[in-house]
């Protein structure tokens, strides 16, 4: 259940006495002399703390709350760690760090590639985690959401909603503000990455018009992610998005050094250029140097202005707080609590810390209990806190940013963040407004990203609907047959080569004998160095191993795009004459299953390519060579029906050619202008296992059993469940009724 965002009530369980306990808790904080024989915590910051000086006086301020508030007879204080971010190097320190026994925890790093890094060695140690803003989607689901829902046993403590959240406040931002299209420039990282795959989902949704979505690259990036569409270099991506005739461009940035390039290029058209968006990384004291800099605006992940906590800094420091701090400082007072609780459970060692007894104890701090503390960040709410957990008083915790309650399918990643809409104004950050995902007095609503489902609308339905007029005559079924081509190679295309295995795995269990399924992948990852499941592939953790009893027609390595035509054609290769091709006629149905990256063409959704790892790749598969291939296929009477389903991104901009061509359904797992997304994150492999379209579709398949699953059923759950992009189905007029006719003839021998 998420919190209610209700700052203003205080209620204990026994009321009165709590409210006695209440006061003079906040009494005697007032009057609290430090006492010098304190037991002495360590905890590391991991933050780059030279050049962004302000962290280090957040963190004095909590501590010092923490003195002024802590009873005697819990007894104890922290020995901070400064470790600075931009100079340590990152690998060794999270791998030390992790392993220390002596280190309560660690908060940081503030870089969603670091905190990556940090993510991966803490995984195996279980050392609580504090991220303050890394908030990169595939960083959560992979150690939050995937860890949480496999083994609950949780560690990284996300103090920030995902992206995909704030995604959805610059798209609100930009239609309110009369907006209808959009550009997205974004750094090919970690960081990048989610605002490059749910911004174009997003923006279909808020019927907002994509105009290009561009990934770029600068020395200020991080290690570029892998993926279909190359990056470009800084200038030149920023030309084309200013160029774009977008409303507004949205720039999701690695560094703040990047954003001079930007606003160079800005500046230079002058009052024709789109308006500028840019998301948190820009909120950075710094880019006030830069002359370009006065009118500018984006959002940021901020402290709700409900918790006064930005009142009560701006008082203190003389201005406002930047990004993260107020999510830093909550990470801090967390910490608190958990020794506090640590302490009055008994037996708390602070030389050998047991790491999953301290999870289990944040956990249990900041669970929904329904009553929220107020001002729990204060002095007199720390003290607040401390009395509840010394009589046993379940509340609500509140902090700096927000209500500190986690979500109860990830355990770990916030239920609700707030969003500063900033501007530059005379030199200065403005805050214009706030919004959050949940809405409250001080801020307005966003949609909440963990609880995003597609509908099931009219755009939807309509290809349904024209399916009930097919009038395509068939002949008699007499043969069945499924190609399954996985065309990406390598120990990080893992998923591609696993949903191929899996696919395959579901035929041969239906009966198909494997001289009747063509399967291409390379064949390099069951054996992979890297893999530490040695010959065994799987698509679910603890799920069955894929990698046995399998019959390759063809590695990937040895057939170029023009062989594949020629074995979906018929024809067998002068270099492999006895292997199967597609020996099917107009009495067969042929399901053809890909897998792999994709891309479109200078951003056409009409225009794209299946990339091809395999003999001399050139441009892949091409929506040309697609449609060349469908039509040939039918001149030659190749298939009866033909149902073509394809993961990778941008999928329908290859697929769009099926229309008009009898007997052929194609469904995708993207639009021209999106991405498909990676699914079930394994950490012991350090892999994706799946992607979202296919996972889903196989288990909608592998549910149904032997009942009917009919193509409008399929339909229907690949759309409401795959999250993150839109399925697309091409064709359905010209195949059949597709609430009549049912999968079973293509899945099932």
């Amino acid at each position: 259940m998420k919190a209610e965002n209700n700052f203003r009530t205080i209620f204990l369980k026994n009321a009165f006495p709590a409210l006695i306990i209440m006061l003079a808790l906040i009494f005697a904080s007032c009057a609290h002399s430090p006492n010098p024989n304190r037991t002495k915590v360590k905890i590391a910051m991991v933050v780059p703390y030279k050049s962004c000086p302000w962290f280090q006086r957040t963190a004095d301020w909590c501590l010092y709350s923490l003195e002024r508030s802590v009873p005697d007879e819990l007894s104890f204080s922290f020995e901070p760690e400064w470790y600075d971010e931009d100079e340590i190097n990152i690998a060794q320190t999270a791998r030390t760090l992790a392993s220390r026994s002596d280190l309560l925890a660690i908060i940081g790093p503030m870089k969603n590639t670091n905190a990556e890094t940090f993510a991966q060695e803490c995984f195996y140690t279980k050392k609580p985690l504090f991220a303050p803003v890394a908030a990169s989607e595939s960083i959560q689901r992979a150690y939050s959401l995937n860890a949480a829902r496999i083994i609950k046993d949780p560690f990284l403590w996300c103090l920030s909603e995902s992206d995909v959240s704030q995604s959805e406040a610059l798209l609100s931002k930009a239609y309110s503000q009369g907006g209808r299209s959009i550009s997205l420039l974004s750094s090919a990282d970690t960081y990048g990455k989610t605002f490059f795959e749910w911004i174009p989902f997003l923006s279909h949704e808020f019927k907002l018009e994509l105009k290009q979505n561009i990934r770029y690259a600068s020395e200020n990036t991080g290690a570029d992610y892998e993926t279909g569409t190359p990056a470009t270099e800084l200038s030149l991506a920023t030309d084309t998005v200013l160029a774009s005739g977008a409303d507004y461009v949205i720039c999701a940035v690695a560094s703040y050094k990047d954003v001079a390039t930007i606003l160079e290029k800005h500046a230079e058209i002058g009052d024709t250029a789109p308006k500028l968006l840019f998301t948190n990384t820009a909120f950075d004291k710094r880019i006030l140097e830069n002359a370009h800099s006065e009118g500018i605006e984006g959002t940021a992940a901020y402290a709700n202005p409900e918790t006064g906590f930005s009142i009560a800094y701006r008082t203190k420091f003389g201005e406002a707080p930047t990004l993260g701090e107020a999510q830093f400082y909550d990470a801090l007072m967390l910490c608190c609590f958990a020794v506090a609780k640590n302490i009055i459970i008994g037996n708390f060692d602070p030389s050998s810390i047991q790491n999953r007894k301290t999870n289990e104890i944040i956990r249990e701090l900041t669970k929904d209990n329904g009553e929220v503390s107020e001002q729990g960040w204060s002095d007199a709410g720390m003290a607040l806190m401390f009395g509840c957990m010394q009589e046993n008083v379940e509340m609500t915790m509140s902090g700096a940013s927000g209500i500190l309650t986690f979500d109860e399918e990830t355990l770990t990643t916030i239920t609700s963040s707030t969003y500063a809409h900033w501007s530059v104004t005379n030199g200065k950050f403005i805050l214009v407004d706030f919004t959050s995902s949940h809405g409250t007095a001080h801020t307005a609503k966003n949609k909440a990203s963990w609880e995003w489902s597609v509908m099931f609308d009219g755009e939807y339905q309509a290809e349904l609907d024209a399916s009930t007029s097919a009038n395509v005559h068939y002949e008699e079924l007499e043969s069945q047959w499924a190609v399954i081509i996985a065309a990406s190679k390598g120990w990080i295309n893992y998923r591609h080569q696993a949903d191929a295995l899996h696919i395959y795995k579901i035929l041969k269990s239906n009966g198909f004998p494997d001289n009747r399924i063509i399967l291409i992948m390379e064949d390099d990852i069951a054996n992979n160095s890297q893999n530490k499941k040695p010959g065994k592939v799987f698509t679910r953790i603890n799920g069955d191993n894929l990698y046995s009893d399998v019959h390759i027609d063809y590695k990937l390595s040895d057939i170029t795009v023009s062989d594949l035509k020629s074995i979906l054609l018929g024809n067998h290769l002068a270099s492999f004459p006895d292997s199967d091709v597609l020996s099917s006629d107009s009495q067969a149905n042929i399901l053809w299953f890909w897998t792999g990256h994709g891309k479109n063409r200078d951003g056409n959704p009409k225009k794209g390519q299946f990339e091809w790892s395999g003999k001399a790749s050139g441009a892949g598969f091409t929506t040309e060579i697609m449609a060349e291939t469908l039509n040939e296929m039918k001149t030659h009477n190749r298939f009866r029906k033909l149902l073509v389903l394809t993961e990778a991104c941008y999928s329908a901009s290859v697929m769009n050619v099926a229309e008009g061509i009898d007997g052929v359904l194609a469904i995708t797992a993207s639009n021209g202008s999106e991405s498909s997304l990676s699914d079930e994150y394994s950490t012991e492999l350090q892999s994706w296992l799946s992607n979202r379209f296919t996972y889903n579709l196989t288990e909608s398949i592998v549910n149904a059993g032997d009942s009917s699953l009919h193509f409008s059923d399929l339909y229907k759950y690949l759309v409401l469940h795959t999250i993150g992009s839109h399925v697309c189905v091409f064709n359905s007029a010209r195949f059949e009724n597709l609430n009549i006719g049912t999968v079973a003839e293509f899945f099932s021998y």
